[in-house]
């Protein structure tokens, strides 16, 4: 990342609601190109709370590529995120499909208590 937007740790899982206000109070005049990052940060934060042990921090960052923001996601659990086959009959377990669809780019990276996962995604005038 070239320069930190948003940074806690061991938060609790904010509401998605209030991360997306964070999000667009920080990043001015972006709030239109923002909807794939609250999508994939949600995914990560409910991954984090659902099967990673608890969160124990949150990154956004504008990265060197304009038009892109970097998410990371830090929990307790070593064990890598999995895209599960698409099923239109489940009702849960398509949120990493997303990911993988939506971001340009993802990956999980050993952190020695457990993982951070990331993801880059486009956003327009976010990273300008």
């Amino acid at each position: 990342m070239t320069e930190l937007v948003l940074e806690e740790k061991a938060p609790s899982v904010p509401a998605a609601a209030a991360l997306r206000r964070e999000l667009a109070a920080r990043l001015p005049g972006a709030a239109a190109d923002l909807d794939v990052l609250h999508l994939v940060c949600g995914e990560f934060l409910a991954n984090a709370k659902e099967h990673g042990g608890g969160l124990q921090g949150i990154r956004v960052g504008r990265t060197a590529r304009p038009g892109t923001l970097r998410v990371e996601v830090d929990d307790s659990n070593p064990a890598e995120p999995v895209v599960k086959p698409k099923d239109v009959d489940a009702i849960t377990g398509r949120g990493m499909f997303l990911v993988d669809n939506l971001a340009l780019a993802w990956g999980c990276t050993p952190n020695g208590t457990g993982k951070t996962v990331w993801a880059v995604v486009p956003c327009g005038d976010a990273a300008a």
